[in-house]
């Protein structure tokens, strides 16, 4: 069940995104929640013969150290319902079930400072009292998930009227829908109707009044200000929760704060995240700190409407992107939309289609940027009527390669030509952490260590990150004069990724090293050299 709602979420990030009230939602309420029930997901294959209490247990443990964003803490609190009411349990009914979604409840209203009505809480309210109603009435498990799914449904059209700002923006709550997803994927899940992945019919625009914010509500808000998204984990002995709770709340806003006696993760907003980390470190250790400017998001948000509303063009350039920074060198670069994908996050087809729609010209290029999602890709251009060119660019250098030789003015025929020449000419580093013990090509791994691949295949591993990066650019047999681009990942700092340039300049002073901020999730670097 847990697997299927992860790939439900997966198919809908982009509808669930679109959702997002506010011009910068911390990152994308469906890429948050995925990416949290990515990790809880990840947690569950070490299990050999699992019951269901070590299956609920396993997964909010993993979506807890996981957890992304506002949306992503609070669901992960969805999850430690399930663990707390499934305790001790080897296989689960609808008793069991009843008393897993009112605990997932409790769980996920304490965990936030102010609870909101209108939003993902409510819309776990309701599935709590619907599942409790079902049992009460003697409903078979079937019927239980059948009425809390239908139940998750009409809450999430209900919260545009009972929360103001959601009415005023024309949209539903993203977070709740989000809920919406997984409860409809467990359902067909337990019911033994898994859907194939383009037959997933949870779209947003079957339920909501649009299917993003209204113009009216962005343009009104498109001066705000917002300030720093601030996470982090906080360890230390006899740790009081709601202590802590109280004491962020007291100098940020949009404060969820979960955890027991020895740990915590705090997610909160505030316009100086200094406060936050110092009052996090006054009370014990941290860990996993992530500091996000929502500014510069909403930069990014502004870039992608102004790209949505654009006049008709002659031709135009798809690319699929994940991270901020490489999502800015695309738009800069002359990329008219965006789709989010990339390693472990591959978009379906109805996406890509999506995007080839909405294109504002008849000729659209598609730069899948990903082996794995190029034959998506292919398919979505056979469906269109307009004349789409799929550029097999099966990494990010290679895609941003072969938009620098796109030519606006040039015929399809040509730029074709150009930009397939242009992705071969560039090596693809990547560097990454190994999830298991594994030799491959005469190179032996042990897991947590740094790998490094060159064009996809293993080249490097170590337990330095520095020293990886630098044999890596060795191995790609760099000439002198060449150029090295670094986009490092959203989980280094820019300090963290200056140093490792500086460490590759260190042995290689015959070429050229530049550091962009990529944001991209999983990979340290990925490497571009040409």
């Amino acid at each position: 069940m847990f697997t299927a709602a992860a790939s439900a979420l997966q198919r809908n990030v982009e509808a669930i995104n679109a959702l997002n009230v506010f011009p910068v939602p911390d990152g994308d309420t469906g890429t948050n929640m995925f990416l949290t029930m990515q990790s809880g997901i990840e947690e569950l294959g070490g299990l050999s013969v699992p019951t269901a209490s070590e299956v609920a247990a396993t997964l909010y443990s993993g979506t807890f150290m996981g957890a992304r964003g506002n949306s992503g803490v609070i669901l992960s609190q969805f999850f430690k319902g399930f663990a707390q009411g499934l305790d001790g349990s080897v296989n689960f009914g609808g008793e069991d079930l009843a008393r897993a979604c009112e605990l997932a409840k409790e769980n996920a209203y304490m965990s936030v400072a102010n609870p909101v009505e209108g939003t993902i809480l409510t819309v776990i309210s309701s599935v709590a009292e619907a599942t409790r109603k079902a049992v009460d009435e003697g409903c078979d498990l079937y019927t239980i998930f059948q009425n809390a799914g239908d139940s998750a449904r009409e809450t999430v059209i209900k919260t545009t009227e009972m929360l103001p700002v959601l009415q005023e923006a024309g949209v539903v709550d993203a977070g709740g829908q989000g809920i919406a997803v997984i409860l409809e994927a467990m359902r067909r899940s337990a019911m033994d109707e898994e859907p194939a992945e383009d037959d997933f019919d949870i779209q947003v625009a079957d339920i909501a009044p649009s299917a993003r914010v209204s113009d009216e509500f962005f343009s009104a808000h498109e001066d705000d200000v917002y300030g720093y998204c601030t996470q982090f984990v906080v360890e230390a002995e006899g740790l009081d929760v709601d202590e802590l709770r109280a004491s962020m709340n007291a100098v940020a806003a949009s404060t969820v704060v979960i955890g027991d006696g020895s740990r915590a993760m705090v997610h909160a907003h505030a316009e100086d995240p200094g406060k936050l980390v110092s009052l996090g470190i006054s009370v014990g250790s941290l860990d996993k700190v992530k500091i996000e400017n929502m500014d510069a998001q909403h930069a990014d948000f502004s870039a992608d409407r102004n790209v949505d509303t654009a006049t008709p063009q002659s031709t135009s350039v798809i690319a699929v992107a994940w991270g901020g920074g490489i999502k800015n060198v695309f738009r800069e670069l002359g990329a008219g939309q965006l789709v989010t994908g990339g390693n472990t996050m591959n978009p379906s087809v109805r996406d890509i289609m999506t995007a080839i729609e909405q294109a504002p010209s008849d000729t659209v290029f598609v730069l899948p940027n990903n082996k794995n999602i190029v034959p998506a890709a292919k398919q979505a251009a056979e469906q269109s009527s307009k004349t789409v060119k799929v550029i097999e660019s099966v990494s990010i250098p290679q895609g941003i390669a072969a938009l620098f030789d796109f030519d606006p003015e040039a015929d399809a025929d040509e730029n074709f030509r150009n930009m397939q020449d242009a992705r071969t000419a560039v090596i693809t580093g990547e560097i990454t952490e190994a999830v298991r013990d594994v030799t491959i090509d005469g190179v032996e791994v042990h897991k947590g260590q740094f790998i490094g691949l060159i064009d996809g295949k293993l080249r490097v591993a170590g337990a330095e990150l520095h020293e990886v990066l630098i044999e890596l650019v060795g191995k790609a047999e760099v000439e002198d004069g060449s150029l090295a681009t670094l986009y490092s990942g959203a989980m280094l700092s820019p300090s963290e990724a200056d140093s490792a340039a500086d460490a590759l300049r260190n042995v290689y002073d015959a070429i050229e090293i530049e550091v962009v901020q990529g944001g991209q999730p999983h990979y340290q670097f990925i490497v571009s050299i040409e």
